[in-house]
């Protein structure tokens, strides 16, 4: 059985309690309909997943997978400079959250994650309009997990 529904939730959890003033959700970005000046999506693009099974038979398998992480700003104005702190700022914030988190397993070592950690680059995309100026940051967590 698969630990990402149960990763998903936890990081959900994780948003609500630390991004105060952001709308956390999970679920692609289109899905989003109203939604406050600052968000945080959790799999809003595809999961990739690897799965190394022990045998032929159904059983133990190691599971390796990122799951997409979107931190967004919207502000109105000019100031692009207060968009791109502001995003930063949340980005920062849930990285520190996950890093120091006990165990290194967003508190699901009993279902299987074995560590829970953000993963390569984070891409900073800054964005100009008539309305406002955003800013959003891209990352990834990877999590690695054993099944049975």
């Amino acid at each position: 059985m698969t630990t990402i529904p149960a990763v998903l939730d936890a990081l959900q959890a994780l948003g609500i309690a630390t991004l105060t003033s952001a709308q956390t959700i999970q679920g692609p970005t289109t899905s989003v309909t109203t939604t406050t000046g600052r968000i945080f999506v959790i799999a809003g693009e595809p999961i990739v997943i690897s799965r190394d099974f022990d045998s032929m038979a159904v059983g133990t398998t190691q599971e390796d997978y990122l799951v997409p992480l979107v931190w967004s700003v919207d502000m109105p104005g000019t100031d692009m400079g207060a968009a791109i702190d502001a995003v930063t700022a949340d980005y920062t914030a849930m990285e520190l959250a996950i890093r120091e988190y006990p165990g290194m397993d967003l508190g699901l070592s009993a279902s299987g994650v074995l560590s829970a950690k953000l993963f390569g680059d984070a891409q900073l995309q800054p964005f100009a309009g008539d309305f406002g100026r955003s800013a959003a940051v891209r990352a990834a967590l990877r999590v690695q997990a054993q099944n049975t």
